[in-house]
């Protein structure tokens, strides 16, 4: 019976098979870009308003610049041991837990910056799995095998996923699930936001609205369709998740939903971004493809 249920759960549910190479360039991608965007200069000393660990740990010792800098160095190493996939059951969870801790004292200064967590999630997803998967005789330990590989790349969609579906169900419910009909007022709080800005630092790139904002409030049918499309896509980017052609379908297309966000209102989220090409849009498989790891073949086992 267990194995007719394995059967039945890997025929409905198969798993993508990721290449070596793949694998490779998938983890090396991701240190690169964990590495761009670590944080030069250290945090402050103080965590007055504790998230997350920080209510239970004292993080502001990594605030002092000698820690610091020590503590960056590490990190950077253990980026370039989990690039190299040795020990991925030992290196990620600790380098998950590093990279969380830098940054959770990073939000516990009375305001959130959100856009590392999704670098954070993808850590944290693969330190799950490679925590999950850990097989004595299957060599994780020196180098990942199939399996762990094809983990990987499911937990980092996943998690990705999760987060958008969580931002879904945050508009939904701090609007008391009438954010569909009302997402055109997002128009009206950045004016707002840009009447505050102007009135506390008197900036003159807020005295007026931008030509985009102003296309917004004259056009708040299309505004409102424009922003439902991309929670759409929020909400079902995670039926993509294990696949290969329906996740580069999501990968671009929630890409240029934050390529029109940060149009219209200036919001930028390179680190979403970066995350989606290489797991959802599949950077790592296409040029793995192109340099003959990956066979046509198996590309249908895939998909």
């Amino acid at each position: 019976m267990k194995r007719l249920l394995h059967l039945l759960w890997t025929h409905l549910f198969p798993l993508p098979v990721v290449s070596g190479l793949e694998g490779a360039l998938a983890r090396v991608f991701t240190a690169c870009i964990v590495y761009y965007f670590l944080p030069i200069f250290s945090p402050p000393t103080v965590q007055p308003v504790p998230v997350g660990m920080a209510h239970f740990v004292d993080l502001t010792w990594l605030g002092q610049a000698s820690s610091f800098e020590i503590y960056r160095q590490v990190l950077i190493a253990l980026l370039v041991v989990y690039a190299s996939g040795i020990a991925l059951p030992v290196v990620l969870p600790v380098l998950a837990t590093a990279y969380i801790a830098l940054y959770t004292l990073i939000n516990s200064q009375g305001f959130t910056n959100h856009s590392h967590h999704i670098l954070a999630v993808v850590l944290f997803s693969q330190a799950l799995a490679a925590l999950f998967y850990l097989r004595p005789k299957t060599g994780n330990w020196l180098k990942p095998s199939a399996g762990l590989r094809a983990w990987m790349l499911v937990a980092a969609q996943a998690g990705i996923a999760s987060a958008y579906l969580i931002s879904v169900f945050s508009k939904l419910w701090n609007s008391g699930f009438t954010w569909l009909f009302r997402s055109h007022y997002i128009a009206l709080d950045m004016v707002k936001t840009m009447r505050q800005n102007y009135y506390s630092a008197l900036d003159p790139r807020y005295a007026t609205e931008p030509p985009n904002v102003v296309w917004m409030l004259e056009h708040p049918f299309w505004t409102a369709l424009l922003f439902d499309l991309g929670f759409f896509v929020e909400a079902l980017i995670v039926l993509s998740v294990g696949t290969r052609k329906l996740a580069m379908i999501f990968g671009v297309g929630t890409i240029c939903m934050h390529r029109s966000i940060n149009y219209f209102m200036g919001l930028e989220f390179y680190q979403n971004e970066s995350m989606l090409a290489v797991f959802f849009v599949n950077v790592p498989f296409v040029v793995a493809f192109l340099l003959g790891q990956r066979p046509m073949d198996r590309l249908k086992q895939t998909s």
